[in-house]
C-alpha cells in the first residue's frame, strides 16, 4: 500500500487544469484596461451555464479523445486507462454519437 501511495501524482490534474485556463475563454479573468480604471470583459461570458457546457465538453474531450503517454510510455487516454472503453475516440464520435 506504502508504494502504491508513494506513486500518486496529480500530473493527470494538473494537465485537466491546464487545458480548462488554456482553452476555455469563459472562465478568463477580467483584464484590466490600459488607464487602470475600468475592467474590459472581453472574453467574458455572461451566462454561466454556458461556461458549465464548455466545460463539459473539455471534459468529455479529455477523457475520451485526447490520448497522452505515461510512465509506461502507452497511449491511451484517461478513459482507456480506467477500462471505460477500448478506443481513442475522435471529436466526431462524441459530436454525432458513433
Amino acid at each position: 500500500m506504502a508504494k502504491m501511495i508513494l506513486n500518486v501524482n496529480d500530473h493527470a490534474t494538473n494537465f485537466f487544469i491546464q487545458q480548462i485556463r488554456r482553452k476555455l475563454s469563459d472562465l478568463v479573468r477580467p483584464l484590466t484596461t490600459a488607464r487602470g480604471d475600468k475592467k474590459s470583459y472581453t472574453y467574458s461570458n455572461f451566462n454561466p451555464k454556458y461556461a458549465q457546457m464548455a466545460l463539459t465538453i473539455l471534459r468529455t474531450y479529455y477523457n475520451f479523445c485526447l490520448p497522452y503517454k505515461s510512465r509506461d510510455k502507452k497511449k491511451l487516454s484517461p478513459a482507456q486507462r480506467l477500462g471505460i472503453t477500448e478506443k481513442v475516440f475522435t471529436i466526431e464520435d462524441i459530436l454525432y454519437l458513433r
